[in-house]
């Protein structure tokens, strides 16, 4: 019999907290853990307007997987846009392979789309699993680990001081308005922002003419089990609004040598390595005897289109390579049949319009929907997709043109995690 998709409800809640807890065994199994994700997953199911909680049950209403849905708002290159973020995707251990989980993520898909959201954004566990359901590679995280001697000092360290409870409101309204100067930022609710700090020792903040200016939740961890006075210092965001509050930041942390050993810093800036003058991590393991490691990379965020139109709609198209417009592009979906197939590409008003072509429309070239996805977000660049044959061009100069005008000087910024 044909599986049901519905919102779980209240009397749902010890179930999927029980599927969550088995389909990610590598977190805390414990009782108290359950406690905590009946929690979680209670306000998900309470929830009456951000998010929700869609299961999937068998023909006797037993739950064999879950998903949680978000209504999001989303930086997409300056343009406030709807989006869905899809978290908590979990399949009963002994319900595997049976599409279980791609049913969830279409539903949750068609949902969003049919909601008006223009892309899904999520935290993916196998990028390849992702991959094939759409998705494109967003954000990129790099991580560096430097001893705090290797971190500038010549900012104004007294600028720094410590955020305390009280101050709440203040961190969340300074993230709020960081996402609004951030391609890729999703807005965050408090309890999201809460999340982020609740295990920091503490929380930094930067002040310039009385106005908050940055943001550093730190934690400590120790470098082996057993060291209780070696520790790395861990930070969980690294949030500035100028160079002199970044620099600020980066006193303090020089400033720790006497008790720190490294400290990890990530950033999801493609070149924050020119900060510093030695950012070599120590590291003699590299992948060649000459090579000094800089950072190490991990996938963040991923993408996927839900509504051409929508999501092209944030693209601006400078004046001069408007001659190069319409391009016909065919467009490759796995999964959703309406978006599979040739577009046509317009300029209105400075902007991209998208609609399907008309019948016996020449193709100017052809992309994989994930790797749309990627270009629109400026994950990847257009150059090296027709370099390594994931673009077909009949017209390489309309693609190499549409390239250039999906290209964007700046990597996405996310820090939400679901």
């Amino acid at each position: 019999m044909n599986n049901i998709i519905r919102k779980l409800k209240e009397e749902d809640v010890p179930a999927m907290a029980s599927l969550m807890r088995n389909a990610y065994p590598g977190y805390d199994i414990s009782d108290d853990a359950q406690k905590n994700t009946e929690k979680w997953v209670k306000r998900m199911v309470s929830s009456t307007t951000d998010e929700i909680g869609l299961g999937c049950f068998d023909e006797y209403d037993q739950l064999l997987g879950g998903i949680q849905v978000l209504h999001k708002t989303m930086n997409l290159r300056m343009e406030q846009v709807k989006v869905i973020g899809l978290g908590g995707l979990c399949v009963n251990l002994l319900h595997k392979k049976k599409r279980i989980a791609l049913n969830l993520l279409l539903h949750a898909f068609m949902k969003g789309r049919n909601d008006g959201a223009c892309m899904a954004i999520l935290d993916p566990f196998n990028i390849g699993f992702y991959k094939k359901m759409g998705c494109g590679i967003s954000v990129k995280n790099h991580q560096f680990k430097l001893k705090p001697s290797q971190i500038p000092k010549e900012g104004n360290r007294s600028l720094v001081s410590e955020l305390i409870e009280e101050q709440m409101a203040l961190i969340v309204k300074y993230v709020h308005q960081y996402s609004e100067k951030h391609h890729g930022m999703l807005k965050m609710e408090t309890y999201e922002v809460c999340d982020i700090l609740k295990n920091c020792q503490l929380t930094l903040g930067v002040w310039q003419e009385d106005k908050l200016s940055g943001i550093m939740p730190i934690r400590f961890e120790r470098t082996a089990p057993h060291n209780i006075f070696k520790t790395n210092l861990v930070v969980e965001a690294f949030l500035y609004d100028n160079h002199e509050t970044a620099k600020a930041f980066m006193s303090f942390l020089n400033a720790q040598e006497d008790q720190v050993n490294q400290v990890v810093l990530s950033s999801q800036d493609n070149h924050y390595e020119v900060n510093f003058q030695n950012p070599d991590t120590g590291d003699d393991d590299t992948f060649h005897t000459r090579s000094n490691e800089m950072y190490r990379t991990g996938n963040g965020m991923m993408a996927r289109i839900l509504n051409v139109e929508k999501t092209l709609a944030a693209v601006a198209v400078p004046d001069y390579e408007t001659i190069h417009f319409p391009i016909n592009i065919q467009i490759d979906d796995p999964l959703i049949e309406e978006l599979n197939g040739l577009w046509t590409l317009e300029t209105i008003d400075g902007k991209i319009s998208a609609s399907p072509a008309k019948k016996h429309s020449i193709e100017d070239g052809s992309v994989n929907i994930a790797d749309m996805a990627s270009l629109v977000m400026g994950a990847v660049e257009m150059a090296s997709l027709l370099n390594y044959g994931l673009v077909d061009a009949n017209d390489i100069t309309k693609m190499k043109a549409l390239g250039r005008v999906l290209h964007y000087p700046h990597a996405p910024v996310c820090l939400s995690r679901f």
